[in-house]
């Protein structure tokens, strides 16, 4: 008994020595309220775009007041409504380029749009493709037909090594990528060469 006694005493007492259990005390919530509203409004990134296409034979490099203007409320082209813009889908064509290395000069411009389009608070939907004809003929799509007007996998894979130095991290770039596009001379070849060129653009990105 009195060994139960004193073991009962002893946990009493070495209990004690421990503190309280810290009580859970939960964060202040604040409450935010939205207020429903219908104004329109230019949605960057994922709003309307304007089209823009240029030709290396005539390169004119994008105008910032223009840009400008395309970010304010307009009457939409062929619509009843008006929209802000704030993206350009800048289609470069590579006309003069299909058998050699980009110019100084075409370099020079394409970084031009991108100090354009910053200082108009635009972003760019890029790309870049080759002249592009169609030939009607005696080919299963009948209405295209060869020769298409691309450059050649190695010409491509060429010109995505120029344009590595405008497109590479470390410095913002008002730009997205639209998808690459190259004409089919056969299924098996364009599959192959299409990856190659995808990967080497994804690489010198």
């Amino acid at each position: 008994m009195f060994f139960g006694l004193a073991g009962l005493l002893f946990s009493l007492t070495f209990c004690s020595k421990f503190d309280d259990p810290a009580v859970y005390i939960p964060p202040a919530v604040d409450t935010v309220q939205y207020i429903e509203s219908n104004e329109d409004f230019s949605n960057p990134e994922r709003g309307f775009y304007r089209a823009a296409e240029v030709h290396t034979t005539n390169y004119k490099v994008l105008d910032v007041a223009q840009m400008k203007t395309w970010r304010t409320l307009q009457q939409a082209d062929g619509g009843s409504y008006k929209l802000y813009s704030s993206l350009v889908f800048r289609q470069i064509v590579f006309e003069g380029f299909t058998h050699k290395d980009l110019s100084q000069e075409v370099l020079d411009s394409i970084s031009k749009d991108f100090t354009a389009a910053r200082e108009a608070g635009m972003k760019l939907v890029l790309r870049f493709c080759y002249p592009t004809t169609a030939h009607a003929g005696s080919c299963p799509e009948s209405f295209i037909c060869p020769p298409y007007g691309d450059a050649s996998k190695e010409i491509i894979l060429k010109h995505i090594a120029q344009l590595k130095p405008l497109l590479k991290p470390g410095k913002k770039k008002p730009v997205f990528l639209a998808p690459v596009s190259y004409h089919k001379h056969s299924k098996k070849l364009f599959y192959y060469n299409l990856c190659i060129i995808i990967k080497n653009l994804i690489e010198n990105l």
